[in-house]
């Protein structure tokens, strides 16, 4: 696999060790809760973190906690809004055009139709004003099928906006195989999550260690994906997500 489509989360305590190591990008997970953003001692020990690394490749993962862009309650949505033109400045001011956004679609609380018709004029209205350059990743969490989320990207028709698909996520919200997930959302995805779980806990573990077949996961990436698409190693223990895809896959500089 390519070293440049590759990134590690820095939910892992040894990513910054493995970055290094490899050349691999970094996807940053620090704001993930939203009052991260605004505590200057974590900005500038992630500034210090970029400014150490071999590799200039970022993404942010924005924060998530309690925000519906499809919200009933407009106050709601007005928060999810608010909190996203955070995640981009943060973004921005460490030189990141790449944003990773969750759903924030609910069971038993949007009705699917509800979720999709929502999330296209949320997200539209959100990259309205945003530069060509800047990409954004829609992840799935809670959904249980991948067709709810292809229905809401072929209404979307922004080709700055894509799917990060989560395949840990969807093999514990979902009884569909994670090879289907791929062929269904295959135009739209740019990037992954990839890690793994025995089905019904997300314990974000190595990617070889679970009920997901990551060979059989990543040879349908190849076969159904852009060449280009890039993925996030967002398992707790990175070291050995990265030395499996270095034996299994081979890492390469083209």
């Amino acid at each position: 696999m390519k070293r440049t489509n590759i990134y590690v989360s820095t939910i892992a305590a040894d990513a910054e060790e493995v970055i290094k190591k490899y050349g691999f990008g970094i996807e940053l997970g620090q704001f993930c809760t939203a009052a991260a953003m605004e505590d200057e001692a974590i900005r500038k020990s992630t500034a210090d973190l970029l400014a150490s690394l071999y590799s200039p490749r970022a993404v942010l993962h924005a924060p998530f906690n309690e925000l519906f862009p499809a919200a009933i309650d407009p106050q709601a949505v007005m928060l999810a809004e608010k909190r996203y033109r955070q995640a981009y400045d943060t973004a921005t001011s460490f030189g990141i055009d790449r944003m990773v956004v969750h759903s924030g679609y609910m069971p038993f609380v949007y009705f699917k139709e509800w979720h999709i018709e929502k999330s296209i004029k949320f997200w539209n209205r959100y990259m309205a004003d945003k530069p060509g350059n800047f990409q954004l990743y829609i992840e799935n969490v809670l959904e249980d099928e991948p067709r709810m989320m292809a229905d809401m990207m072929k209404e979307i028709k922004d080709e700055r906006i894509h799917i990060c698909l989560d395949i840990g996520h969807a093999a514990c919200m979902s009884d569909v195989p994670v090879e289907e997930w791929i062929s269904v959302l295959s135009p739209y995805i740019g990037h992954l999550h990839m890690h793994n779980n025995n089905g019904s806990y997300d314990d974000h573990a190595p990617i070889d260690k679970g009920k997901i077949d990551i060979a059989k996961t990543i040879s349908a990436i190849k076969n159904c994906c852009s060449p280009d698409v890039t993925f996030t190693l967002e398992s707790m223990d990175s070291t050995a997500s990265a030395l499996w895809l270095e034996h299994r896959e081979g890492i390469t500089d083209e």
